[in-house]
């Protein structure tokens, strides 16, 4: 498995087990799903809040290494909102809110990079892209040294 795979796996594994997330219900979704968007349509239709980890995106490419040699990543976490249908008691502000406590997660097993840190902009608003929900991503760098 791919070592970028395996760090979203324990990312949203990490995020399913936090109390907060765990006690609402909230579904925490990532790439594995083959239909991601019918996913989410789901979690949004039943209790009116998604989370979905994206894949971790390599930054700093070390090209004179033979080996892909990386100094930092950027993680995005998408919290999705249908305030109609939302039971949970908790809207999107209170999920991010939430959500950006995973700055200094490290994770327990492997591939153990660096501690996740909230970007220097560590919130981007979404909604506009998607009628009627409110769509919040929490931005986390996270410093890592990437090799096979």
């Amino acid at each position: 498995m791919s070592l970028l795979r395996a760090y979203q796996d324990a990312l949203v594994e990490e995020i399913q087990h936090r109390e907060f997330f765990a006690t609402l219900g909230i579904q925490v979704l990532s790439r594995k799903i083959k239909d991601v968007t019918s996913e989410i349509e789901k979690a949004l239709a039943s209790i009116g809040i998604a989370l979905f980890v994206f894949p971790p995106e390599p930054k700093n490419f070390e090209s004179n290494i033979p080996t892909p040699t990386f100094k930092q990543m950027s993680v995005r976490v998408r919290i999705a909102e249908n305030p109609l249908a939302n039971q949970t008691g908790k809207d999107a502000w209170d999920v991010w809110e939430e959500t950006i406590k995973l700055h200094t997660w490290r994770c327990a097993t492997p591939p153990c990079f660096g501690a996740l840190f909230g970007q220097d902009k560590p919130f981007e608003d979404q909604s506009v892209d998607a009628d009627l929900l409110r769509v919040f991503d929490a931005l986390f760098t996270v410093q890592v040294v990437l090799k096979r």
